[in-house]
């Protein structure tokens, strides 16, 4: 005789559900997620299809409100299940769950979703797949990817979603009402809100190949940077995505980019980068290079994509002529 099987949640962890027994022949035929997502929460219905293949059985499925409700089984509402010989059932299940907003992870947010599974234990035997459906009548499309079910490999683990939490239209819309809100006193190197502001802008109009407005803003942070003698990078754990690269080699390729004139661009980009430049090649010889990188003067060595630092670098100086200096730049380790 088959255990009692119980699939439930204590507060927002799954509980385990009882192990139907070593003997057990029960079968997970089917598992069924779907999503809709609505704004900072999605209604999730959960389908799962089970046959016994064995001797009768009885079940009690338990599901409290943090899991889910309105528990049915063959499309009737109860929990207790009696399976007959080779007989099948259809469960499901309805739960509201919250998305977590990850502002850190992406320029434009990342919204997850967690849907539990993981304490559907103790079949015989598994599904290949667990099939996911999802839809966002009231999101634009452009947040999503397509959804594709989970592969079974052994056991049944919990879903995991991520869409992005706006799109660049309305992402760039909010740092333009931002920027616009600085009057002329604030718009200063001191101000971290300012320039923050200006490299968010950076990573948008990046994403959105906006060359002419990223040439722009690159200009005034690398102005500012020059008006207070320190580096504005504002990398770290709240942009885990930002890597740094000095802001004249960033105006210069989006200056060819844009199909503009670059040399008045290669010019300031070799300028910007003689300091640059040397401290990196003093420091990067040093078993602790952090601690020979000024990082006020320079930003934190670390911080940098140094590969597509060196590549710009040797770009501005092939602009200007000078081709043996960009051999060497780019040779340099």
């Amino acid at each position: 005789m088959l255990r009692v099987l119980v699939i439930g949640f204590l507060l927002c962890s799954p509980l385990l559900a009882a192990d139907p027994g070593a003997d057990s022949t029960l079968a997970l035929e089917a598992l069924r997620v779907e999503i809709v997502v609505k704004g900072d929460s999605a209604d999730i219905t959960t389908r799962a299809s089970v046959h016994n293949p064995g001797e009768a059985a009885s079940f009690t499925l338990n599901l409290p409100d943090t899991a889910g409700r309105n528990l049915t089984i063959n499309g009737e509402s109860g929990a207790e299940l009696n399976l007959a010989s080779d007989q099948r059932a259809e469960l499901a299940w309805q739960s509201t769950r919250a998305t977590t907003l990850l502002p850190h992870l992406h320029p434009l947010g990342i919204r997850h979703l967690t849907v539990p599974l993981s304490h559907m234990k103790g079949y015989a035997s598994l599904p290949a797949t667990v099939q996911i459906t999802l839809s966002h009548p009231d999101l634009p499309a452009e947040l999503f990817s397509p959804a594709t079910d989970q592969p079974v490999d052994g056991r049944i683990v919990d879903v995991q979603l991520d869409w992005r939490a706006s799109t660049r239209a309305d992402k760039l819309a909010e740092l333009l009402t931002r920027l616009a809100g600085f009057d002329a006193r604030q718009r200063t190197h001191l101000n971290r809100s300012y320039t923050a502001t200006l490299v968010h802008l950076v990573d948008i109009h990046t994403l959105a190949q906006d060359h002419t407005a990223l040439a722009e803003v690159c200009e005034t942070l690398a102005a500012l940077e020059v008006e207070g003698q320190a580096a504005i990078t504002h990398c770290g754990p709240s942009a885990k995505w930002r890597r740094h690269v000095p802001w004249q080699l960033r105006r210069l390729a989006a200056v060819q980019a844009a199909g503009l004139d670059a040399a008045p661009a290669a010019t300031a980009a070799r300028d910007a980068m003689a300091a640059i430049w040397k401290a990196r090649g003093i420091a990067r010889g040093m078993a602790r290079p952090f601690d020979y990188f000024d990082p006020v003067k320079f930003g934190n060595y670390w911080d940098y994509d140094w590969d597509q630092t060196r590549t710009l670098y040797a770009a501005a100086l092939e602009v200007l002529g000078d081709d043996a200096a960009a051999a060497a730049v780019r040779e340099a380790e």
